[in-house]
């Protein structure tokens, strides 16, 4: 997290800290925590991902080669392939993946107290 206090404006690193206060607090009587929710979505999200990670791992490869530029200079191009790949069944997979990898209250924490990151609404949890 302290590497998104440089990234963020004030007003948003502050509303950034209230969110994981509050899903903190939702999750301290359950003995869980933020970093210990964080670490199963981390979990999740790569399993659930794999293959487009594996897929968007090559194009940057063969891209860096094939133009010579740096990685930050195919980012508009791998930015490109990544949106495409963003299906809401493939968010959806993600979700299902995330929930089943923390227990039914850390979930019910997240969904109530993480509104403000995911729009939950739009997909089955």
């Amino acid at each position: 997290m302290d590497k998104l206090s440089s990234k963020l404006t004030v007003s948003q690193w502050n509303q950034l800290l209230q969110i994981k206060s509050d899903v903190d607090s939702c999750l301290k009587p359950y003995g869980s925590s933020t970093s210990t929710v964080l670490s199963k979505l981390g979990a999740g999200v790569s399993s659930s991902l794999q293959s487009q990670y594996s897929t968007l791992l090559s194009y940057g490869a063969s891209t860096t080669k094939s133009t010579g530029k740096s990685c930050s200079g195919i980012r508009p191009m791998m930015y490109n392939k990544v949106c495409p790949m963003m299906l809401s069944s493939t968010i959806q997979k993600t979700i299902t993946t995330c929930k089943g990898k923390m227990s039914s209250n850390e979930w019910n924490c997240l969904k109530s107290k993480g509104t403000a990151l995911f729009r939950f609404n739009l997909y089955q949890t």
